[in-house]
Order: structure tokens, then C-alpha cells, then sequence
């Protein structure tokens, strides 16, 4: 499952400016508080969060036009996520995910399903804890591929390049407020391996086919006064028509 909160954007000055484009608007909206308890997409994609007594969290539940489509349930050890069991509600595909730590970061995941396929990813960090580098791998049968990302942070900027083998590079843009699934704090570690070690939310994400920014995504968010609770937002996606 994709985090919706890790919302993407687009500024309109860049390179491809010129060219025909075609536009698509997603709105999602968090109905929850402090801790996020529900988003909704479109109307139409529902996500939910329901916790444990201690506010820890429990499980996420999926929906697509209020019909439960899967759950992703977790399992803790010393205070962190050592494994999220992912599962249909048709009960055919279940997803084995554990969790690897050093200190307060997953250096490891292992994803196991149901149809016999393996993905395991390693995770490494410079002395700050920056994400540098994800290598990839994935078994089926007898079937076997690698895939690394290289994850760069641009100087004096809050924006990073990201390189993965055989995909278009994508420099993203992001800010310093957590967004809201990264603001649960045993579920932050998680977040961070799935957005490239980002927590903040994701304004802008530029799509480049060699130096020529081909799709540009970008996210305008709606704060509560308090400036930091996500009340809702809105994506833009603009693209070259080839």
C-alpha cells in the first residue's frame, strides 16, 4: 500500500513548461486529530487507523466506496514494529512484512507472501541517520533481481535526488512538519523506508528523463491553526504528452 500522505507535487516553472500537458487533481482529507485517525481519498479510498489502549497503533484498514478491501495488523517488540501482517478480506493474498532495527532505524525488511515471493530490502544510513541507499531484492520461484536506490540530499536545500536502477530520476521536495502517519511514532520508521527516509510531507516531486523534467506532481496542504495537524490536501500531477 502506497502512504497517500506522502503527497507529491509540482511547480510550474521547470523545463517542460512549454509542452502540452494534461493535469489530474486528487483531494484527500484527514478527518482525525492529533493522531490520525482516517483519511479519504476522492471520496471514494478510505484509509483508517485504530490503536491500542496505550495510543500505540494497531492496524489500518483499507476501503474502497466503504467495503473493506485489506487490513495491515502489527506485532511489537521493546516498543517497535518488528512485523505488519497484511491481508485481502477475500482471504486470498497474505503479506508477511519484518522489521530489522539499529537503534531508532530498519536496516532490514523482509516481505514474504502468500503466492511464495520474497522481497527483501537493506537499508543504509550515513553518521546522521540519512538515508543513502536501498538495495532491493526480489525472489519468485526461480526467478531473481536486484534493484539499488541511491538517495541524495541536495546542499542547503530541503529537497533530495533519488536514483533507482532502470526508473527516471525524481528530485522531491519537502517540508520540516512531520506528515500526519510519520507523526505516529512507532509507525514513523516505517514511513521513512517507504518515502526515501523522509517524514516531512512531500510538497513536490519532479520526474526527469535524463536533464528534461518530464511530470511534475505537487501537493498544497490545508494546516490547522496549530500549523502543524495536515487538515486536508490537494495533488496536481501535469505531464508531457508524447
Amino acid at each position: 500500500m502506497k502512504i497517500i500522505w506522502a503527497v507529491m507535487s509540482m511547480i510550474l516553472l521547470f523545463t517542460c513548461a512549454q509542452s502540452e500537458v494534461k493535469a489530474a487533481v486528487i483531494s484527500n482529507i484527514n478527518q482525525g486529530g492529533k493522531l490520525i485517525q482516517s483519511y479519504t481519498v476522492d471520496d471514494q479510498w478510505e484509509t483508517i487507523f485504530n490503536y491500542n489502549a496505550d495510543n500505540t497503533l494497531k492496524e489500518i484498514i483499507y476501503k474502497t466506496d466503504g467495503e473493506v478491501k485489506c487490513t495491515k495488523i502489527f506485532t511489537y517488540k521493546n516498543g517497535k514494529i518488528v512485523e505488519s501482517l497484511l491481508h485481502t478480506a477475500d482471504g486470498a493474498t497474505t503479506v508477511t512484512m519484518q522489521y530489522e532495527y539499529k537503534g531508532d532505524v530498519i536496516v532490514k525488511k523482509t516481505e514474504r507472501s502468500n503466492d511464495g515471493s520474497i522481497i527483501t530490502s537493506n537499508f543504509k544510513y550515513d553518521k546522521d541517520n540519512f538515508l543513502e541507499k536501498i538495495t532491493t531484492t526480489k525472489s519468485f520461484n526461480s526467478y531473481e533481481s536486484t534493484t539499488v536506490t541511491t538517495i541524495e540530499k541536495l546542499p542547503e536545500e530541503n529537497k533530495i535526488k533519488v536514483s533507482k536502477t532502470n526508473v527516471a530520476t525524481h528530485v522531491i521536495t519537502y517540508d520540516d512538519t512531520l506528515a500526519p502517519e510519520a507523526a505516529i511514532p512507532e509507525y514513523q520508521p516505517i514511513v521513512r523506508i517507504m518515502n526515501n527516509g523522509m517524514a516531512g510531507n512531500i510538497l513536490l516531486k519532479e520526474i526527469f528523463s535524463g536533464d528534461e523534467c518530464t511530470t511534475t506532481i505537487r501537493t498544497d496542504i490545508q494546516f490547522e491553526d496549530d500549523g502543524t495537524t495536515v487538515l486536508s490536501s490537494k495533488t496536481t500531477t501535469k505531464s508531457i504528452n508524447f
